[in-house]
């Protein structure tokens, strides 16, 4: 089974927030944002999920209530391999990496992703 690269991951994410991608420059993902005219002024590098804590915020904003609940015990899943072992701290104190990682899982085990992709 091929590994999937954070790149291709990152491009899920962005697709599930309502991104139009498929542009790359230098080997960096962009794309359209969400509700913008489509023009290539509008053209801008996709959101960096695993580097950025406000993307991160926003795409879990876009849950629905099932994918939250999974998201959740996911999240936990990922944080309890850290050395907080309380559920809520390391929920809370979870970084970019974990949250995309468990973002990620989340959208691409989903029915709605399935249909969309």
């Amino acid at each position: 089974m091929q590994d999937i690269t954070q790149k291709e991951k990152r491009i899920k994410i962005a697709r599930f927030c309502g991104w139009e991608t498929g542009e790359f420059v230098n080997g960096v993902p962009f794309g359209t944002p969400p509700n913008s005219s489509h023009c290539m002024d509008e053209l801008r590098e996709l959101p960096n999920y695993f580097g950025s804590l406000d993307a991160c915020h926003e795409t879990e904003k876009m849950l629905t209530s099932i994918q939250f609940e999974i998201y959740r015990w996911l999240l936990w899943d990922i944080c309890k391999h850290s050395e907080v072992k309380e559920w809520n701290r390391a929920y809370l104190s979870a970084t970019a990496p974990q949250r995309a990682e468990a973002l990620y899982l989340v959208i691409s085990n989903s029915k709605e992703s399935a249909e969309n992709s």
